[in-house]
């Protein structure tokens, strides 16, 4: 139904109710040292929603998956967009690069 806009990466809800949404990320081959973080965010029409954090323990160089779930009430014309970062001590707030992305928006009411 062309709610997903390729050009902004956000999800315009078609109609007014309630919606599960679910991502899951996965990083792969990565060079982590203790105090990387990892974030996925579930925003709302620009506002956070729901965030998991996950912070590196020790030196790790194969992957990490992060998962995040929340059922919303939404309106129509509200926007979705779910939001990954990375930070480490030398660029906090960085965009991560995900090598794979699942992500679910189903209305269930």
């Amino acid at each position: 139904h062309g709610a997903f806009n390729t050009s902004t990466n956000k999800y315009t809800i078609p109609s007014s109710g309630i919606y599960d949404i679910y991502a899951k990320i996965r990083f792969a081959d990565l060079d982590e040292t203790p105090g990387m973080n990892f974030q996925i965010y579930i925003m709302l029409n620009g506002s956070n929603k729901s965030q998991i954090s996950d912070e590196a323990s020790a030196n790790n160089t194969t992957s990490r998956s992060l998962q995040i779930n929340d059922t919303l009430s939404l309106n129509k014309g509200d926007e979705i967009h779910i939001s990954i970062y990375h930070g480490d001590p030398d660029t906090e707030n960085t965009m991560a690069q995900a090598t794979d992305m699942v992500c679910t928006i189903k209305k269930i009411k």
